[in-house]
C-alpha cells in the first residue's frame, strides 16, 4: 500500500544541464574554488583502501568528530560542543530528514521562513504533522523586523492561539541571505520552550555572525545542521552532521543508519578540516564576485 503522504508530496528535482560553457555554476550554489591540493592528494591515496568493508565508529570517524568539534569552536574563546554533540550524516539533507522523522506527530504545526530550502518541506511532508505555515520574508527586511514577525507569528495572544512544535531557519538564509543573531535565537529557544528550533546552518562560513553552537548544550530544543558542501565544496562526498544535545542525539540516533558516511567521505573532510586556511581565501574570492 503506497504511503499516503507520497500522494501529495512532488518529488525535489534535481537541474539538468544544458550548457557547460559557464564561468559560474549557480544552479545549486556550488563552492567555484577547485579542492585543496591536500584534499585531492588523500583522496587519490586513499580511493581504493578498505573498499570492501563497512565503514564503522573506528579512529578515522573519532578523529573526525574530534576535528569538527575543534574547528566549530575555533572561533570562540571557549569550547562549547565535544564530539558527543556530532553525529555524522550523508550530507546536510540527511541531517534535516533525520531530525524531522524525529521530532514529529499528528498534532504538530510547522513553521517555515519562506522563502528557503525547498527539500525541507519535502521532508516534513513526508512525517505527521498538523499544518505547515509559511512566514514570508521580504529581501529588503532587516534582520531585527524578521526577528519581530517571527515573535508576532509565534505570539498565541496575536495568531489566533495557534502553538508551533516546529520551526525551521535557514540562517543565513537560502536565497535571500539574512542572518539572525546567536541571541535572537536563543531568545526563541526561552520564549517557546516546547518548540524545536531546526538551524540550518550550511552558509554560516560566509557570514559575519557567529555560530549558535554555544546554544546547544544549554537547551533542548535546538538542532543544528551543518555541512562539508558549501565553504568546503565537497558535496559529491555527501557529508553533513547534526549538533545538538546528547539528549536530542539519543533520539534522532534510534532511525539513523552509521554507515551511511562512507570512509572515503570521512578522509575527505578530514583534509578539508585539515586545509582550512585554503578555504577561508575562498570567502575573499566570493565577495569580489559579489562585487562586481
Amino acid at each position: 500500500m503506497l504511503n499516503r503522504r507520497i500522494e501529495k508530496v512532488h518529488e525535489y528535482i534535481l537541474p539538468v544541464p544544458t550548457d557547460t560553457t559557464f564561468k559560474y555554476k549557480l544552479d545549486m550554489i556550488e563552492n567555484q574554488q577547485p579542492p585543496s591540493e591536500h584534499l585531492s592528494k588523500t583522496l587519490s591515496e586513499h580511493i581504493t583502501k578498505n573498499i570492501n568493508l563497512y565503514p564503522i565508529y573506528d579512529s578515522l570517524h573519532n578523529n573526525l568528530l574530534n576535528k569538527i568539534a575543534d574547528y566549530l569552536n575555533a572561533p570562540f574563546d571557549k569550547k562549547y560542543v565535544n564530539s558527543n554533540n556530532i553525529l555524522l550524516t550523508h550530507g546536510s539533507d540527511n541531517a534535516l530528514k533525520l531530525i524531522c522523522e524525529t521530532y514529529n506527530s499528528q498534532e504538530m504545526n510547522v513553521l517555515v521562513l519562506a522563502p528557503t530550502y525547498p527539500h525541507f518541506i519535502n521532508f516534513v511532508n513526508l512525517v505527521d504533522h498538523n499544518s505547515i505555515d509559511n512566514l514570508y520574508i521580504d529581501y529588503d527586511e532587516s534582520e531585527d523586523h524578521i526577528f519581530e514577525k517571527i515573535l508576532d507569528k509565534m505570539d498565541v495572544s496575536k495568531n489566533g492561539g495557534k502553538i508551533y512544535h516546529f520551526v525551521y531557519i535557514s540562517s543565513p538564509n537560502l536565497p535571500i541571505g539574512y542572518c539572525l543573531s546567536s541571541s535572537q535565537i536563543e531568545q526563541l529557544l526561552l520564549t517557546h520552550k516546547k518548540c524545536m528550533f531546526v538551524i540550518d546552518e550550511a552558509y554560516i562560513e560566509f557570514s559575519q555572525n557567529d555560530s549558535c553552537i554555544k546554544l546547544v548544550n544549554i537547551y533542548d530544543n535546538i538542532c543544528i545542521t551543518r555541512t562539508f558542501s558549501k565553504f568546503f565544496g565537497i558535496p559529491s562526498l555527501r557529508v553533513g552532521y547534526i549538533i545538538t544535545s546528547t539528549k536530542n542525539l539519543a533520539n534522532i540516533r534510534v532511525s539513523y543508519n552509521g554507515k551511511d558516511v562512507t570512509n572515503i567521505a570521512k578522509i575527505g573532510a578530514l583534509a578539508a578540516l585539515e586545509s582550512v586556511d585554503y578555504y577561508n581565501k575562498s570567502i575573499d574570492t566570493y565577495n569580489q564576485i559579489k562585487d562586481m
